[in-house]
């Protein structure tokens, strides 16, 4: 969470991704993330670009890892997770 946030405080573009399930998006995000969940993910894959770098986060490390592996199937190298995953950025960020 503390690297994600210096990068955020950079400006440095980055895709920021979104993977719960349900309102979780709508009760609350991290700023400028985009909600994708993960079982909608592959519909989406058009609007990124290998060049991309993408940050995923969810719930959990098991929506966080099948995110991740969607992306990467799908040619994505520059993707990482936000480890701990939303409530670890709450945390930093209460």
């Amino acid at each position: 969470p503390e690297e994600l946030k210096r990068i955020l405080d950079t400006q440095r573009p980055i895709i920021l991704l979104d993977v719960r399930e349900g309102d979780g998006f709508e009760t609350d995000c991290i700023p400028g993330a985009r909600s994708v969940p993960v079982d909608d993910l592959l519909f989406h894959l058009h609007e990124f670009t290998w060049a991309h770098d993408i940050v995923v986060y969810g719930d959990s490390d098991e929506q966080t890892g099948q995110a991740l592996e969607i992306l990467r199937v799908a040619n994505f190298r520059k993707v990482r997770v936000l480890r701990g995953g939303y409530r670890a950025w709450r945390a930093l960020s209460p």
